[in-house]
């Protein structure tokens, strides 16, 4: 089983570097001040900000690839119609 675990690992840091990457912010000391059980706001802090920065990239993104859908020549039947809300989706 160890085996496998390394051969994988290994696998992917020959293709996608993880140790160089990742590395610097597993080392990166926090400052003082927060070293103890305040040290996990300084982490949740870092994370949040991450995954908001994500959520708004990945907001632009879909905004700049969005399209309307449209159901034929009548327009009128696709707008008052259930299925039109979920159209973009099929």
């Amino acid at each position: 089983m160890n085996h496998w675990l390394r051969t994988i690992g290994a696998w992917f840091e020959a293709r996608l570097c993880f140790r160089e990457s990742l590395w610097p912010m597993l080392t990166h000391p926090i400052p003082k001040s927060s070293a103890g059980p305040m040290g996990w706001w300084y982490v949740f802090g870092s994370a949040s900000l991450t995954l908001l920065l994500v959520q708004i990239i990945t907001g632009i993104g879909l905004a700049l690839v969005w399209r309307t859908v449209t159901c034929g020549p009548i327009r009128w039947r696709c707008r008052n119609s259930r299925s039109a809300a979920y159209a973009s989706i099929h």
